[in-house]
């Protein structure tokens, strides 16, 4: 009986995700990423770059989501060969223009689950991200960290 009742918990919990993805962030571009390599479900969003205080500021006041910490943040760069956004250098050869991809690694401590947030962080027009170290103390170091390795700086 007890382990019906777990199953249930986290249908409704699932369910209940489902429906905060897709009433708060209704109005925003967002993609559901689907992760094959382990048979977790475990909800991963890519979203633009411009959103990330608006979301973090739902994460850390939701009701659905209380009790929920950063726990790690990372970056990692994705190279882009577009040829009409390449610069050309000196030598005469092509620049392309690199992106980054920020991931935001939150944990619910009541629920024990996890949530990533991937977001989208273009060095051709945007030169940074907003700053979440004052809802969560968490990410002070870890946005240093991300910004002396790979120069996304956060404002």
């Amino acid at each position: 009986m007890g382990s019906l009742v777990q199953v249930q918990s986290k249908t409704l919990m699932l369910t209940m995700k489902n429906l905060w993805s897709n009433y708060v962030l209704s109005n925003l571009k967002f993609l559901h990423l689907e992760n094959k390599s382990q048979l977790l479900k475990v909800p991963c969003l890519l979203v633009p770059s411009s959103n990330v205080f608006f979301i973090s500021l739902h994460i850390k006041l939701s009701s659905l989501l209380y009790g929920t910490q950063l726990v790690d943040m990372f970056a990692y760069e994705v190279g882009t060969s577009v040829s009409s956004t390449s610069q050309p250098t000196q030598s005469g050869t092509n620049l392309s223009l690199s992106s980054s991809v920020v991931v935001y690694n939150f944990h619910s401590v009541l629920n024990h689950e996890r949530l990533f947030f991937f977001f989208v962080n273009s060095t051709s027009y945007v030169s940074g991200l907003n700053s979440i170290s004052d809802l969560f103390q968490a990410s002070n170091w870890l946005e240093r960290e991300v910004d002396e390795l790979h120069g996304i700086s956060f404002f």
